[in-house]
């Protein structure tokens, strides 16, 4: 697969196979951004407003990112700005256009003689990191009494580290 860093341009699409523990695996997809339906389109604006036109996500991704974001909501759902940042990193990450401009797919898989993405490493400004981890870090889940991130950040104490346990929890 040739890899394309540019606008436009996807660096996953599609789910090509599922791990051991059931986690799914997307496809490398080196690959200019795909029209979707309009069932589709409607779908991610009502999570991702901010993603319009072209995605990099599939349905089956999509309907894999909502699932998986429907399990943090309720630790957010106190502040709408940390939701709402919560929700546009995953959004960008599967389904932004420009996919292949902040994410490079560093090590594939053959899962049942298909190539999957196994490991990515994905680029953040500092500002978006640190305005996202500020907006989170003092939320607190209501029926605990506790901080939020304490349970969706396990106690992170700054965006790269917050984003290192996501990476590897939600992937």
């Amino acid at each position: 697969m040739q890899e394309r860093h540019s606008e436009e341009y996807c660096a996953m699409y599609d789910i090509c196979g599922a791990r051991e523990d059931g986690k799914v695996l997307n496809c490398p997809f080196g690959s200019p951004s795909v029209k979707p339906d309009d069932l589709l389109s409607q779908k991610i604006q009502s999570l991702c407003p901010t993603i319009t036109g072209n995605v990099c996500c599939s349905e089956a991704q999509f309907d894999t990112l909502r699932s998986q974001v429907q399990q943090a909501i309720p630790f957010m759902v106190g502040c709408p700005a940390c939701l709402r940042n919560f929700l546009n990193l995953f959004c960008e990450l599967t389904c932004s256009p420009h996919q292949s401009t902040f994410i490079n797919v560093t090590t594939t898989a053959k899962v049942r003689g298909n190539l999957t993405v196994s490991g990515i490493d994905f680029y953040a400004s500092d500002a978006f990191g640190e305005g996202l981890y500020e907006s989170c870090k003092d939320v607190k889940f209501g029926t605990m009494n506790t901080r939020a991130l304490n349970f969706i950040g396990a106690g992170a104490q700054n965006f790269t580290v917050v984003c290192i346990y996501w990476q590897t929890s939600l992937a």
